[in-house]
């Protein structure tokens, strides 16, 4: 049949003249056309082009059938063997009495299900309908012929797959077995065919054709022949997945899209090429001198045409990273970037691409941005330490769905909403420099801190130090008075002019209860708070931390402060004894029933504000928290003897079994599989809740920091992250990633652990590669080492000022210190050893890599961001395109990947603006 033949309708006269063009003129010809191309033809719409496809398929489908109408005729006959029949007769008859013609159908039935244990690939369709029809018999059978039954049952049993051949068979794709395979010595036309059925019909893989009817009623649109030979190839096939030795013929999905795109013509690929790099339709058309319209046109069939084989390298890259991959996963694919770039633009079109992330994702919730918003306004507000709340922004993550972000895609999602990070904390603005402060008193004075305006107050002067090194240059007002007035709110006085943060307090409830009775009670109306520490130094001395007369000025102050009148040396009574406020809270939270948020608190007892209710709660021992700014009451909680015993039982085993130590997350795991039934019973949906019903119960039997829990056998340490990996790694001088791999495993720790102190360790650790890391104290360097050390960081700058981490160093010229160079042992000598340079990072990091920039200690910049604009001053760049940036940060050797830093977006001296980076 003639091309003209095919298509003799008017409408396909282009289609015509195109073949013709290009050589095709049979039938025969058009098995290597690819009718995508088609729609690249001017005069050729998509409506003519998928109808002419069409129309080919549907004759070359005729072609076969008249062929094999013979065959379809013979082949109805074997259908069906004679021990199949047999098996249908045995399930006709359970009602009759000719025992002797049902022995010899069971028998045949037997013969049957030999043959199928040892060769059953293809006859999965009988195999189900007998097993189905076995399970529902109840035969009045005599004793001699149950045996046969029960023997068919367990050749049934035995012929189930394994784990492994299905993991197989689920990983064979269809598309692959039979895109290029020869059906019974014809084209592969009809591999083609059975290849659409199944696309259409959600049977992706080998294992989805297990149940398949492999007949003209199951599949529509192929001949008997074509049917068979389909099915003769998945016997085939299937019978070298059963005995271990199929080998899937590799295809690189990459290659294959090279493949398409080869085929493109330089016009339409030149267009796909500007418009990924976010050129307009107008410039594009000017450049082209066509009009915007038919640029969109070019590139929305050339996403179409080039869709089906990026489709399948997201599944290769979603199977390999865990259902996420970024821009750098695509550009290692293709050695040629502007390629890279159209296929990152095609699959960017997906829902689940998050730009400030610049990744891609299998599966997100639809409400993904709203439910971060969320954790971002509850956990972090205007600033929080970031690395101390990881555990928690892993919980939430996991609550909302969004189980397939990490910490460092939340901290990517606060840089996009404007937020800075600090060292570890994250701030919403400059403005919030008081919580800085408020974390450095925190880690680094446990004993309070001296705030006055005084420049040569030493504690101020290492407050500023400690900013300076460890929260990234952060710029603190050049005062102390700003400083002080600004800090001391948060924090509570306990020294003269001494101040320390509520968390350091050591108090005992029931003794400051006393006070404020010993004041109340008081025929004065006004005591001297030396008095009254005189009055009760021996009990404070004892049960707390208060061992001067203005600390116990600072706690009652923070703990009763509408109770009294606080004046400097003297505390005044106003008014008539009040119900304290946590006993409304108390009162409150048990009336409901069940778990209240603070909202609710607030929205009741309007006065509560965070202050107060963070007060409130810890003097009243009946409440616990149950989530995060969530509250319940003991009295709500469902606990018996019985409950306490075995609750205690579990948690003796698992600290008995790990030195003393368990967490939140495996306390729950044993919990869930041990004794649901008190899980299910409070309805505690995680570890969170009933983490702090166990910290009521068994306190101090052992020590609970969330989500650390010790027993009497674990060493008496602050329970922290850094303090528990110290004690599980020891005194060892160095260990591995590997070995906290196995520490988090054997501590149950989330995955946000080992990020977490990896960065705290490297405080104390030198890392010496991607994966080990070496005790600071045991690595030497002598002062001539570090001059030769400096010298050669020097050459390696060359004239720039700057040598990224990630440059191709050469080490040679650097001094032998016992250990291999790379830029991670570069890296932690120049932070820990005091040399003339210091490094400056993108503010998102990520532990494979070293992104940082080395730079001389004096040089101006103080940020990874103040210093892409400083060179951008230098050449001259006032503004430059999104798409061009990248490029230009990594001639700059700026940029290791294609991925511009998230902060570069909102920078206060850099933005983007209408697709150019100003400043």
């Amino acid at each position: 049949m003639t091309v003209q033949e095919l298509y003799k309708e008017q409408k396909f006269s282009a289609v015509i003249y195109y073949l013709n063009e290009n050589g095709f003129f049979s039938l025969a010809d058009l098995e290597i056309f690819d009718f995508d191309s088609l729609l690249f033809v001017p005069g050729i719409d998509e409506a003519i082009a998928y109808e002419a496809k069409e129309l080919y398929e549907s004759s070359c489908d005729l072609e076969i059938n008249n062929s094999c109408d013979i065959a379809e005729d013979s082949s109805v006959e074997c259908e069906q063997s004679n021990e199949e029949r047999c098996f249908l007769a045995v399930i006709k008859s359970n009602e009759k009495t000719n025992y002797c013609e049902l022995q010899e159908h069971i028998e045949s039935c037997v013969l049957l299900f030999r043959k199928l244990k040892d060769n059953m690939i293809g006859n999965e369709d009988f195999y189900a309908v007998m097993q189905s029809k076995l399970k529902t018999l109840d035969m009045p059978l005599q004793e001699d012929l149950k045996f046969l039954y029960q023997e068919i049952k367990d050749m049934i049993e035995s012929t189930k797959f394994t784990a492994e051949q299905k993991n197989i068979m689920q990983n064979l794709k269809v598309e692959n077995l039979f895109a290029n395979a020869k059906i019974l010595g014809s084209d592969r036309r009809c591999g083609k065919v059975f290849i659409k059925f199944c696309l259409e019909n959600n049977l992706e893989t080998l294992w989805d054709l297990r149940n398949l009817k492999f007949d003209s009623n199951a599949i529509k649109g192929m001949s008997s022949l074509g049917i068979a030979g389909c099915h003769k190839l998945y016997k085939e096939i299937m019978q070298k997945v059963i005995n271990g030795d199929f080998k899937q013929e590799a295809s690189v999905p990459q290659e294959m899209f090279l493949k398409r795109w080869n085929m493109l013509d330089d016009r339409n690929k030149d267009i796909a090429i500007r418009f990924s790099y976010g050129e307009t339709l107008q410039s594009i058309g000017d450049i082209h001198n066509l009009t915007r319209e038919r640029i969109r046109q070019i590139v929305i069939k050339t996403h179409r045409v080039l869709r089906r084989y990026t489709h399948k390298i997201s599944r290769k890259l979603f199977d390999e990273n865990n259902g996420v991959f970024s821009k750098d996963d695509i550009t290692h694919l293709f050695e040629d970037m502007d390629i890279a770039n159209v296929c990152f633009n095609i699959l960017a079109e997906s829902s689940y691409y998050i730009p400030f992330l610049g990744k891609i994702y299998n599966d997100l919730p639809n409400d993904w941005e709203k439910s971060l918003k969320e954790i971002m306004d509850e956990i972090v507000g205007v600033g929080v330490n970031f690395y101390d709340n990881l555990e928690l922004i892993e919980d939430k993550l996991q609550k909302k769905g969004l189980s397939s972000l990490d910490f460092s895609d939340f901290l990517s999602f606060l840089v996009s909403r404007g937020y800075k990070l600090y060292g570890d904390f994250v701030v919403r603005s400059n403005q919030a420099y008081s919580l800085i402060c408020y974390d450095v008193v925190k880690k680094y004075f446990p004993f309070g801190i001296k705030l006055d305006s005084d420049p040569e107050n030493l504690d101020m002067i290492q407050l500023r130090e400690i900013v300076k090194n460890r929260y990234g240059n952060f710029e603190l007002p050049p005062n102390n008075k700003a400083i002080t007035a600004r800090i001391t709110p948060l924090l509570v006085l306990c020294g003269r002019g001494k101040y320390c943060v509520p968390e350091t307090i050591d108090y005992a409830i029931e003794l400051m209860d006393d006070i404020v009775e010993y004041i109340n009670n008081s025929d004065e109306d006004s005591l001297y708070y030396s008095e009254i520490f005189d009055a009760f130094q021996g009990r404070l001395l004892m049960e707390t931390n208060v061992d001067n007369y203005n600390y116990l000025h600072g706690v009652l102050k923070y703990l009763y402060p509408d109770d009294f009148q606080y004046e400097r040396d003297v505390i005044i009574k106003i008014g008539a004894q009040k119900i304290p406020l946590e006993s409304r809270i108390s009162e409150l939270i048990c009336s409901s029933g069940g778990p209240v948020s603070k909202q609710f608190i607030q929205m009741k007892i309007p006065y509560a504000n965070d202050m107060r209710l963070l007060n409130a709660v810890p003097r009243d021992k009946d409440i616990i928290q149950w989530d995060y700014n969530q509250f319940n009451h003991m009295q709500n909680i469902s606990c018996n003897e019985e409950d306490k015993a075995n609750l205690r039982q579990i948690l003796l085993a698992l600290t008995g079994k790990n030195k003393g130590y368990c967490n939140e997350r495996t306390l729950f795991e044993a919990t869930k599989e041990k004794y649901p039934k008190f899980l299910n019973k409070n309805n505690m949906t995680d570890g969170f809740n009933l983490f702090y019903v166990i910290c009521h119960l068994f306190s101090p039997e052992f020590r609970f920091s969330r989500p650390h829990i010790a027993s009497k056998e674990f060493p008496n340490i602050e329970l922290t992250n850094l303090n528990v990996t110290k004690f599980f790694i020891g005194d060892r001088d160095t260990f591995s990633y590997s070995d906290l791999v196995h520490i988090s495993k054997d501590c149950g720790a989330s995955h946000s652990f080992l990020p977490m102190v990896s960065h705290a360790l490297e405080e104390e650790y030198i890392r010496l590669n991607e994966n080990e890391y070496l005790k600071k104290s045991k690595l030497f360097l002598s002062e001539e080492t570090m001059r030769l050390i400096d010298k050669a960081i020097l050459k390696n700058m060359g004239g720039y000022g700057y040598v990224a981490l990630f440059a191709a160093f050469n080490f040679n010229i650097y001094p032998n210190i016992g250990y291999q160079w790379n830029e991670f042992i570069l890296n932690s000598i120049i932070n820990h050893f005091g040399l003339n340079y210091k490094i400056l990072e993108p503010r998102t990091t990520d532990r494979r890599y070293k992104r940082g920039i080395i730079v001389k200690k004096n040089n101006p910049s103080s940020t990874y961001e103040e210093l892409v604009i400083e060179q951008m001053k230098l050449d001259r760049i006032a503004s430059i395109h999104q798409k061009d940036f990248a490029q230009y940060l990594r001639n700059k050797g700026l940029l290791l990947t294609e991925n511009i830093p998230q902060e570069l977006y909102n920078d206060e001296g850099l933005r983007l603006e209408d697709d150019k980076f100003v400043f």
